[in-house]
């Protein structure tokens, strides 16, 4: 949940408003819902979506949606959320928390990497348990050298599907049925 929405983020001479913009593609949903769910689809790997409900909606600024709360439900019976609320006046202090009947993981906003995993009579810190991969420079090297994409077309339209989804339980109010 954060304060407000990214505008001043990126390139500084770009119209920041396209953030909050909805005829300029803005929207917290499209602008972090990418990043957010695909990380939860690379953590369920190998098991499919099948229902999504979400609130999604305008609240403050511009014309956009500045608030998501996505509910996947994967077929193992696994639940995920992910959410990102431009609205309020307070940022809690964790990017991401996965509850489990074994351990906790949180990783800290700003934490540099580091993830705590909290056990039943344990916490153990560790950092950068996943290689950092740039994405831009494997696109480079995808399209020179033919190198092996880090996410491919099938995985990111994957991710575009679930929020598809997750606008469409937004407009009705209902759960949808999904085979993502």
């Amino acid at each position: 949940m954060g304060a407000r929405p990214a505008v001043g983020f990126g390139v500084p001479d770009y119209n920041q408003q396209w953030r909050v913009t909805a005829a300029a593609g803005g929207g917290t949903l499209l602008d972090f819902g990418p990043h957010w769910v695909e990380q939860i689809i690379d953590l369920m790997s190998g098991h499919k979506v099948v229902s999504v409900f979400a609130d999604v909606r305008h609240t403050k600024w511009g014309d956009s949606d500045d608030l998501f709360d996505i509910v996947m439900v994967f077929d193992n019976g696994v639940r995920a959320r992910a959410a990102k609320a431009d609205i309020s006046h307070y940022s809690l202090p964790y990017k991401w928390i996965v509850l489990g009947t074994e351990a906790t993981l949180v990783c800290a906003r700003g934490g540099g990497g580091e993830v705590t995993v909290y056990g039943e009579d344990s916490e153990e810190v560790r950092t950068d348990a996943v290689p950092r991969e740039n994405l831009h420079a494997n696109i480079a090297r995808h399209l020179r050298e033919g190198e092996e994409l880090i996410i491919t077309a099938e995985h990111g339209l994957r991710v575009m599907q679930v929020l598809h989804a997750a606008r469409e339980s937004g407009a009705s109010g209902k759960s949808v049925d999904v085979e993502i």
